[in-house]
């Protein structure tokens, strides 16, 4: 669908070289969280073992009712494990949050099935649990993930309203950027929440000691790679970092599609349309009317000069640009060459040649 040498979209610009392919935003940024999280083995085993959690506890009605009667605050609405969805990462922030405020009360339910089971795979697997858990680790991954998670939840869920529009899907988009960016520069804050949340919990705030890897050393060779030996520096090098370089990546590469209609057109919302200026209006304008110079005449800018002062109260009134439609035909011509589908059934009555648009665009 999405290749750009044999896909639907390159066939589609062969015939149309001013379409531009936009990927389902929300999916699109599924895609984001997918790519960070499959390419980092640390991170595919830290969403592993929640997912284990989940099955677990899920498989058998006794391990479930064991973890309920182990709530620290018993009471209404106390958030439980949550499966996590396959296609929606976003979704997961559900699982990772419930995980942390539960993380005590499933340690407890684990050491009791570990104790006192009488059987030994049940015992065997609360064990392997439990040893993951109790790294230092896994308590920092839950808290790195939990503010990754807690960011892209907040756009996906704005992208999927029904009255969000491009410009602002591409202003939150560019938010959850930079929010990202500067969660880089931040590791060693939240290793001390990291650290506050272990000790309450009982866990040393130690990183594992890893096994120095050895690569074959040939004779020609003057030097070895440099591998960081400090477990503290890895993590913070080969996962965390890695992890938001991915993330911030992915969201700038994947929405240039949609960044780039954003910015063509958003001189036509009805925001922009009242606070932009004449100059910058009619630079628009004029911007448009270079790209699809088939489509809209020389006089576009000055039509659309027009259009923003006959119907600046009606604009004002109206959020979405495609109600104008309704309100006034004239404005319909201008949204349907525009490629803003009005309604079905609405007609326009106007002349098209009369206001700057082309009798024969299609």
């Amino acid at each position: 669908m999405s290749g750009v040498y044999s896909g639907v979209q390159k066939r589609i610009r062969d015939k149309e070289p001013n379409a531009v392919y936009i990927h389902c935003a929300a999916h699109n940024l599924n895609l984001v969280l997918n790519d960070a999280c499959q390419n980092i083995p640390e991170i595919k085993d830290f969403y592993d073992t929640v997912e284990r959690l989940y099955v677990f506890f899920s498989g058998s009605i006794k391990r479930w009712e064991l973890l309920e009667t182990h709530l620290s605050v018993p009471k209404a609405g106390q958030p439980t494990l949550k499966r996590l969805c396959p296609t929606r990462w976003a979704s997961r922030q559900d699982a990772v949050q419930s995980l942390r405020f539960r993380y005590a009360d499933i340690m407890q339910a684990l050491t009791k099935i570990d104790l006192l089971s009488k059987k030994s795979e049940e015992r065997a697997e609360a064990t392997g649990l439990k040893k993951a858990m109790e790294s230092f680790e896994f308590v920092l991954m839950t808290v790195i993930q939990g503010k990754v998670l807690e960011t892209v939840n907040i756009v996906s869920q704005a992208l999927q309203r029904k009255d969000v529009d491009l410009l602002q899907a591409t202003a939150m988009l560019g938010n959850a950027t930079d929010t990202l960016a500067q969660l880089r520069g931040e590791f060693d804050g939240l290793k001390a929440h990291a650290q506050d949340l272990a000790s309450s919990w009982g866990v040393h705030s130690l990183f594992k000691d890893r096994r120095a890897r050895r690569t074959k050393r040939h004779f020609s060779e003057l030097c070895e790679d440099q591998r960081l030996q400090d477990p503290g520096e890895h993590f913070r090098v080969a996962v965390f970092y890695a992890n938001i370089d991915i993330v911030v990546a992915q969201l700038k590469n994947r929405f240039v599609g949609m960044s780039e209609v954003a910015q063509r057109f958003s001189f036509l919302l009805p925001r922009e349309l009242l606070r932009a200026t004449d100059k910058d209006l009619s630079e628009s304008a004029s911007a448009l009317s270079g790209q699809y110079k088939d489509d809209l005449s020389a006089e576009f800018p000055f039509q659309i000069l027009s259009l923003r002062n006959a119907l600046r109260p009606t604009i004002k009134k109206i959020e979405p640009f495609a109600r104008i439609a309704h309100a006034n035909n004239l404005t319909l011509c201008f949204v349907g060459h525009l490629a803003i589908h009005p309604p079905s059934g609405s007609a326009c009555s106007c002349d098209p040649e009369s206001y700057g648009v082309k009798g024969n665009s299609p």
